[in-house]
């Protein structure tokens, strides 16, 4: 039997995993406290337009994903919200993995019989880092309310209450406190005694145990009222001796000294990472804020040089410049204004004085401080100015240069200046940044173009906010105001910043509605200013009692303010139980019955036939029972006739106006609405008795009521007009 042999063409593409997290591979969660919870989003983006992509997140401690595995579509996108619960404290850095999972021949299987199965055959690590402090929770003092029975000698549970926080304790212990921290009756008393020199703690009436026996023979315990010192028992045979005290205290100032040690140590490699962090990354091998080392002193420059006799005069000059300048230097005679300064060397000599090389002792005069100006905190586009001084105790000119290579610092002008002899002046540095973050820069600055210097610059570059003065507000009912503006309240929008923040006030809008509005909706405020925000809500019996806005800074954060209104209890009654209506016309237009405050109701009817009617209302009150009020009447057909039934007007002429005169008359009791359907006859207008100009094309006529009207025809073109009105 011979073998027939067959080819079978396989042909198949393969496609990378495009899967792309964003906005980055590394996430830095905020600091939260042991128990809480920080969440951070995650998109995972399926850049592949042909296959879609299965997922698995891996279980990380501390980490947790939602969802933790899913499948993404060709092209589309999935949001994962990556969460730190921080069950213990301290730093973590882990990485988190991200399986792609895909089909594959199952492990094991023999070449005649295979099953696939899904299993990662792509990872992509996601690096996760968190920090997570404790919170110190200092209990509140447990007292015993009142004056309890001598037998049960009942004893406060934390008993260490300072005198000073009498007032707080009032909620804790209403009965024992009463009115202490207020009353002045024993003042004298208070003086009077002898005081002793630590803490002074409060003696409840309940904790007499505790004050005839304290933790310390030096500590003082005072009744509530009149301030008499509670009387203190040592027992001698089981008290510390002189020596055990001092060692006790020895061996707490070698812990505060340790602890503070550490404290010290971590601020400092704190400060060490945020300066890396900020500077360049071209090493050039100089040390930030230190400058150069100026040339040394020697003896033959203090021989040169001639020193004047007059004491030194440093009141016009800054506190770095009184700090730098010793005590032989001769002083300051006046102060020069910037704009009169010369740039560059213009006289000779000038020229001559600029192209000197200073000595140590020379170049020792020249002040510029402070070497390390602090803008603080200044808002993104905003303009911040600091003053620069520059002090001349030579008597000779000195040429000043700064080299400023930042953009934050361009607006800084003039950057040269040439001081006279012993003047003194001040030089503006503008910083405005575009760049959120802290700025760390040193900026270079030469004395005669020859000896060199460097000025530290910082800030922290802050977006614009503002600052709420709640985040929860309770508006109640005010009985001075009216029924529709009564339940209003003011929020406080603060300012904290050195620039005018911009708002908008954006309601959110729910499924029950809001009917709280708020004044102003957009407006500014000024820096380091206040603006006061009404809200007002506006009562109904459906109306939602709370509501939300947020408010949106320009350029700036976002907050949210809850607002409720608190309705109590009501009480209303009807003046009248019964309302006749007497005959009512048909065809009556529909009204809106108001509601809220003491008002009149007004029922409006508007019947389709002519019938008698007996019936009920019934009124629905808020958080009260329903109440009925009993309607009657007659309803009468109207009745209505009109003196001229055909107006002929004959010709008249383009431009001119003529007006037949007719009679409208109403046989009926009730009033009736008459309607003139000119609104597709522009030339015909509605005259009503003596009114010289057009009247509405709606005319009410009373009950057995005669009204005298005008029909007037004014043609603005020649041809035939035949007309019907309704």
């Amino acid at each position: 039997m011979s073998r027939i042999s067959v080819e079978l063409a396989v042909t198949g593409s393969g496609l990378p995993v495009s899967l792309v997290p964003s906005p980055s591979r590394k996430f830095d969660f905020l600091t939260c406290v042991t128990g809480q919870r920080v969440d951070l989003l995650c998109v995972l983006q399926n850049l592949c337009p042909q296959l879609p992509v299965n997922f698995r997140f891996c279980k990380v401690a501390h980490f947790s994903s939602k969802p933790s595995a899913g499948t993404i579509g060709p092209g589309q996108c999935q949001d994962v919200v990556l969460s730190f619960a921080a069950r213990q404290q301290g730093s973590f850095q882990v990485c988190l993995k991200l399986d792609v999972l895909g089909h594959a021949v199952q492990r094991g299987c023999t070449a005649d019989f295979t099953r696939l199965e899904l299993r990662c055959f792509h990872s992509i690590t996601l690096n996760l880092s968190a920090v997570c402090c404790s919170e110190t929770i200092h209990p509140s003092p447990k007292l015993n309310p009142g004056i309890s029975p001598t037998v049960t000698n009942a004893t406060g549970s934390m008993p260490l209450v300072r005198s000073s926080d009498l007032s707080r304790c009032r909620a804790m212990a209403p009965i024992a406190v009463l009115g202490a921290d207020q009353t002045r009756l024993h003042e004298h008393r208070r003086q009077k005694s002898p005081r002793a020199g630590g803490a002074e703690f409060l003696a409840f009436p309940n904790d007499r145990a505790t004050s005839m026996r304290p933790a310390s023979a030096h500590r003082q315990y005072r009744t509530i009222f009149t301030g008499v010192p509670r009387y203190r028992y040592v027992d001698t045979s089981y008290a510390f001796t002189e020596e055990e005290e001092e060692q006790r205290q020895m061996h707490r100032w070698i812990y505060a000294d340790f602890i503070e040690q550490l404290r010290r140590t971590r601020l400092q490699k704190t400060d060490e990472r945020q300066q890396d962090s900020v500077e360049c990354d071209v090493d050039i091998g100089m040390v930030p804020s230190h400058g150069l080392v100026p040339p040394t002193l020697r003896i033959s420059d203090l021989e040169s040089c001639k020193i004047s006799e007059t004491n030194p005069n440093y009141r016009s000059a800054s506190p770095a410049a009184r700090c730098c300048c010793p005590n032989d230097v001769t002083s300051i005679n006046r102060q020069v204004n910037s704009q009169v300064l010369s740039a560059v060397p213009s006289t000779s000599q000038e020229v001559a004085d600029c192209n000197r090389t200073l000595t140590a002792h020379e170049l020792y005069q020249v002040v510029i401080g402070p070497l390390s100006v602090d803008f603080g905190e200044v808002c993104v586009h905003s303009l911040c100015v600091q003053q620069l001084e520059l002090v001349n105790h030579l008597s000779v000119f000195v040429w000043l240069q700064l080299e400023v290579d930042c953009p934050e610092l361009q607006g800084s002008s003039p950057l040269c200046h040439v001081l006279p002899p012993h003047s003194l002046s001040t030089l503006p540095l503008t910083f405005q940044s575009s760049k959120l973050g802290h700025f760390y820069r040193p900026v270079s600055f030469s004395v005669n173009q020859r000896h060199p210097g460097q000025i530290l610059i910082q800030a922290q570059v802050v977006p614009l906010a503002l600052e709420l003065s709640t985040d929860l507000l309770v508006l109640r009912p005010n009985h001075t105001w009216l029924a529709q503006s009564g339940y209003r309240s003011f929020v406080t929008l603060r300012n904290q910043r050195n620039h005018t923040a911009e708002f908008t006030w954006s309601p959110l809008v729910t499924e029950s509605g809001i009917l709280f509005s708020i004044r102003p909706a957009t407006g500014s405020v000024e820096p380091y200013r206040e603006l006061d925000c009404e809200i007002v809500w506006h009562p109904s019996f459906t109306s939602p009692s709370e509501g939300d806005f947020d408010l949106c800074v320009h350029d700036g954060n976002t907050q949210r303010l809850h607002c409720v209104a608190k309705v109590g209890s009501t009480s209303v009654q009807l003046a009248d139980t019964k309302v006749t209506f007497g005959s009512v016309p048909l065809n009556m237009p529909s009204g809106v019955v108001p509601a809220g405050g003491q008002a009149a109701l007004k029922l409006l009817f508007s019947p389709d036939s002519v019938i008698k009617f007996d019936t009920r209302v019934e009124i629905a009150l808020r958080n009260m029972k329903s109440m009925e009020l009993r309607v009657g009447g007659s309803v009468e057909s109207p009745n209505i006739e009109i003196s001229v039934a055909r107006f002929q007007f004959q010709g008249v002429h383009a431009g001119s106006r003529r007006a037949i005169p007719f009679a409208l008359t109403n046989h009926s009791v009730a009033a009736a609405q008459v309607y003139f359907g000119l609104a597709e006859h522009t030339d015909f207008s509605l005259v009503i008795g003596a009114e010289k100009g057009p009247a509405a094309s709606v005319l009410e006529v009373r009950g057995n009521q005669t009204v005298d009207c005008s029909l007037v025809f004014s043609p603005t073109q020649v041809r035939s007009r035949p007309a019907i009105f309704q």
